[in-house]
């Protein structure tokens, strides 16, 4: 799997997770496990001023679009220079995937989203 798309996947899920809803809306047992990883990825960034800044970025406005680039350039940076970060990274994305409910994220080629929107179950019309 392509780092720049594992970093970017981990980088919406450092972002989302900063809020309860993300907590609430997940499976109890996978929102632990993808918590505990995302603490790791967080320790790790907090471990020098670059990382840091743009993780603090993220966090402030989690709908940023720049802040998160940036958060995951930094990550796949440093993916690239660290395998057991890498395998960090990948293991986050393979257990949110296990839990479709814990956020589910997939970026392909040269992609950009704009607004995304998740429903449960809807009773009558929508308008966007």
């Amino acid at each position: 799997m392509d780092v720049g798309l594992i970093a970017a996947g981990v980088a919406a899920l450092l972002a989302q997770s900063a809020g309860e809803e993300f907590a609430r809306e997940s499976g109890r047992a996978a929102w632990e496990r993808i918590r505990g990883l995302l603490q790791s990825v967080r320790a790790t960034l907090a471990g020098d001023a670059r990382g840091a800044a743009v993780l603090a970025a993220a966090d402030v406005d989690p709908q940023n679009e720049s802040a998160l680039q940036d958060l995951a350039g930094e990550l796949q940076q440093r993916a690239r220079a660290d395998e057991a970060f890498a395998s960090l990274l990948a293991e986050i994305v393979r257990v949110s995937r296990e839990n479709p409910r814990a956020g589910h994220i997939t970026v392909e080629g040269q992609a950009q989203v704009g607004k995304i929107v998740s429903m449960g179950n809807v009773q009558g019309n929508v308008t966007f």
